[in-house]
């Protein structure tokens, strides 16, 4: 199975990165919404959306995330 964002999906997730390591949860969050959909199956990102649930105290969400990352992976 390809995992693999298109180009635009790609320069999404990269911002999405970008936001997240400089502190800007809310924008990364925002970033991580608009491909989440398109991507729903791919662990690399639902790690990092975990990883963004749990620095914004939503434990459980991270946990679900995680969950479904491992499956996948």
């Amino acid at each position: 199975m390809n995992t693999a964002p298109p180009s635009d999906l790609s320069a999404l997730l990269k911002l999405a990165a970008s936001h997240q390591q400089a502190g800007n949860l809310a924008d990364a969050r925002d970033a991580y919404l608009k491909v989440l959909p398109k991507m729903a199956k791919n662990p690399d990102l639902l790690n990092m959306v975990a990883i963004l649930c749990q620095k914004t105290g939503q434990s459980d969400a991270a946990i679900g995330h995680l969950n479904r990352a491992i499956k996948l992976a």
